[in-house]
């Protein structure tokens, strides 16, 4: 077990807090796997910086006039991959 572990109780307050905060369920095991990550980096590494981007589209049209375009984008499937080869 990794000295940067989280125990049963540390993980569940962290749910809870998580949750409260966004007001929006957490999956436990998605958190388990990226805790996870972190501390197995932290055991070969002193230093860890890690970022959280969140993809999504600008809203393209308003509600209540479907036919009114707000802007243009490209949305087709390669959408992610473009993003992921311009960094």
């Amino acid at each position: 077990m990794s000295a940067y572990a989280l125990t049963k109780t540390e993980l569940d307050q962290l749910i809870t807090i998580a949750s409260d905060r966004y007001d929006s369920s957490i999956s436990y095991y998605i958190l388990r796997r990226l805790l996870a990550v972190v501390e197995n980096t932290l055991e070969h590494h002193n230093r860890v910086f890690a970022i959280r981007v969140d993809l999504r589209f600008a809203q393209d049209h308003i509600p209540d006039a479907p036919d009114m375009p707000v802007c243009f984008q490209r949305t087709d499937e390669r959408a992610i991959t473009r993003f992921i080869e311009s960094l």
